[in-house]
């Protein structure tokens, strides 16, 4: 057993949860508690405090949070006075989610314990690839998700980064963004860890699922920069050589109603279906039944947990090429990149795979052999210990 505490703070955790964060700090939560150091998550969505017993080592403090955006805000503003005062109790003060903690690492610096911070998007560079979307494509919720909300997500960056003894990022090209956006803060408190997944689980569960073929999976928010506008403009291009082929999107997101003008706008009705949300465990499900997933998305920090879950599937991904989809794919080995923003090349790529049942099968298999070997939370987790441990030195 650790001889020191750890609380790990962020607004979404299991089961109320938007995108990948939540799932990085329940990932993070397991993995500390499996090697047993005494963990507290505090996470919001609930009418008033609640405690959850998960095992010996993992508690789960569920706080108040008003249930509209942003979310973030209202966590801390809620609980400022209940979280400073519980936060006393721990050695370390992990910020998973940096949103929902800036405002509390303002005060927490008075407690003279070390604050790390975890970054999981870099919103200047988000901003730049956002104000590249064409306007019929525009819609209210994505203009106030990245541009109206940027100030404040701003601040709250730019705080975190100046009170956080260690700053870990998911991904080298979101380090090299943040050295070019904020030149004077200090990089020898910077440290890359990728974003990972449970090997175990996804081996554990692992069968031979019949394929609906062609199916193509895509899952996440539904918002314009996750790129689906992109992908369904590539189906409308091959149903006319493979009428049958499926494309299934899970998700929720404010791009949903244009999504569905696109549906009958290319009569892909037949060919497309959204399901909305649905539960990891089925989701998981879903993905094996599928022949591939395609997750163009125009921006991440580095390699993005739903692109790992997929290959932990062992299913073929298809994503654009950018630089954070080179951290981690490489090209018609363990996955394949087309150009980005192109639809033709997307189209080709998605092609190439259906048809071609053995490149799929040895994808999808050098996929999970890859991630099995860099991006497994237990290999991960020695990482995030041996930053823990030099704080407390």
């Amino acid at each position: 057993m650790s001889d020191y505490k750890v609380a790990l703070v962020s607004h979404e955790f299991p089961p109320f949860l938007i995108g990948g964060m939540a799932s990085h700090c329940y990932d993070l939560a397991c993995s500390l508690s499996r090697n047993k150091v005494p963990t507290t998550v505090f996470c919001g969505m609930s009418k008033k405090i609640s405690f959850e017993r998960v095992n010996p080592y993992l508690e789960v403090i569920r706080l108040p949070c008003l249930n509209f955006p942003p979310r973030f805000l209202w966590f801390q503003l809620q609980n400022f006075k209940d979280m400073l005062r519980m936060l006393k109790n721990f050695d370390i003060i992990h910020y998973v989610n940096p949103l929902a903690s800036a405002f509390f690492s303002l005060f927490a610096k008075k407690l003279k314990k070390p604050i790390i911070a975890s970054i999981h998007e870099v919103f200047l560079s988000n901003l730049k690839v956002f104000i590249s979307v064409p306007f019929h494509e525009l819609s209210i919720g994505d203009l106030t998700i990245h541009g109206v909300s940027y100030p404040l997500n701003e601040l709250s960056m730019r705080i975190l980064l100046k009170n956080a003894d260690r700053i870990v990022t998911c991904g080298k090209s979101a380090l090299q963004d943040l050295k070019q956006i904020y030149p004077k803060i200090n990089y020898k408190k910077f440290h890359v860890i990728y974003n990972g997944v449970n090997v175990e689980e996804f081996e554990k569960n692992f069968d031979n699922l019949p394929e609906v073929n062609p199916s193509i999976i895509f899952y996440g928010r539904l918002v314009w920069i996750k790129g689906v506008l992109f992908l369904l403009r590539a189906i409308a291009i091959l149903k006319h050589e493979l009428p049958d082929i499926t494309l299934r999107i899970y998700g929720r997101g404010p791009l949903e109603a244009k999504i569905r003008s696109y549906i009958r706008k290319l009569k892909l009705s037949e060919n497309v279906l959204i399901e909305g949300y649905i539960p990891r465990s089925k989701l998981i499900e879903k993905i094996k039944k599928g022949s591939v997933v395609v997750l163009p998305s125009l921006y991440e920090v580095g390699p993005f947990i739903s692109g790992l879950e997929a290959m932990a599937c062992r299913k073929p991904l298809i994503t654009f090429d950018l630089p954070f989809t080179r951290e981690f794919v490489i090209n018609m080995h363990n996955g394949i990149l087309a150009k980005a923003g192109d639809v033709k090349d997307l189209a080709d790529k998605i092609r190439l795979v259906l048809l071609n049942g053995k490149l799929k099968k040895e994808l999808g298999q050098n996929a999970f052999n890859y991630v099995k070997k860099r991006h497994n939370w237990d290999m991960l987790i020695k990482n995030y210990l041996e930053i823990y441990e030099s704080c407390l030195d």
